[in-house]
Parts: structure tokens; sequence; C-alpha cells
């Protein structure tokens, strides 16, 4: 299998590969343009799903997540990218899936976790509800893919050396 991130190097565009590549997409999406999101956002209209990175902090643009989400009936990510010292990069995903049945519902502050088997979530503080990313789009789960917080933590950091893997050293922006 040939796996096709976006031509980019800077890190925007490392993450929305690595997102696209946990729903089984796999070929290229150009950014577009939609009202309050970044530049770096994409639509994937199979998966129902509108995935998008910004260095701004929280809680700028959360409330154009979740409008979106609910007028357009798509489930919106919005992987938040913080630079810490020591070139540590930390990642937050405030995202509002509007393609549940009942009502769209908002989860702010999750962490990426990606299994030893690389399946890849978008998980809480603690333990309580997460999503999976699959080929199928979001899926809200009310359990989420550990049992511990230290398990918890391995895959955070797992999914964040997965992410600086395919940074070329040196190029991080």
């Amino acid at each position: 299998m040939i796996t096709h991130y976006p031509q980019t190097t800077d890190v925007a565009g490392t993450v929305l590969g690595y997102l696209l590549h946990a729903l089984g997409v796999h070929q290229r999406y150009d950014f577009i343009d939609t009202a309050g999101l970044p530049e770096a956002t994409v639509h994937v209209e199979d998966r129902g799903i509108v995935l998008s990175v910004t260095s701004k902090p929280a809680p700028a643009l959360r409330d154009t997540v979740e409008t979106l989400a609910t007028d357009a009936q798509y489930d919106v990510v919005l992987t938040r990218v913080t630079r810490k010292p020591c070139d540590v990069i930390e990642l937050s995903v405030d995202l509002t899936l509007g393609l549940l049945p009942c009502a769209p519902w908002s989860m702010n502050e999750l962490a990426v976790w990606t299994g030893p088997d690389g399946d890849t979530w978008l998980v809480p503080l603690g333990i309580g509800p997460a999503v999976s990313l699959t080929f199928e789009g979001c899926s809200l789960e009310l359990v989420p893919p550990y049992h511990t917080l230290e398990e918890r933590a391995s895959g955070i950091l797992r999914a964040g050396a997965d992410i600086a893997s395919l940074l070329p050293l040196g190029e991080v922006q």
C-alpha cells in the first residue's frame, strides 16, 4: 500500500496527512477555502469529514467548527498545533460530530492517540467517550481504546513519534 501525504514539510500538512491516513484515504486533497477555518483545511466528502489544522490557541475557532458541523452536517475536526521548547510539538483537537442522528456533539481538547496496531483515535483527558478514525470516518465510542492512563500516555507518545518521523529533520515550521 502506498500512502500519499500532502506534499509539504510543514507541521500542518503532516498532521493532515496523518489523519487522512487514519481515515484510510490514500489520495491527495487540495486545501479548501472554508469561511472562518484556517488555510490548512481539507474536505473528505466520502467520509463526511472536514479536517483543519491551526496554530491558534483555544478557544479560537470552536464556534466556527460547531457552526460548520451543524449547518453542513459533517464531522469537523480542528487540530491545534503548539510549539513547545526544544522543538516539541503538542496537538490538541476540538471536534463537532455533525453526522450523528440526534444532534451535533462537540468535544474539546482531545489528544491524538495511536494504538500498537496503528489505529488512531481522538481521546479525552482521562477515561470517557472517544472518537475512532477509520475508513468509515469518525465514530463516537463511549469507552476509550485504553484501559489505564499509562496506556493513554503511551498511545499519545506513539502518535507524536509517528508524526515527528514524517517531518524532515530541520524542516519543522
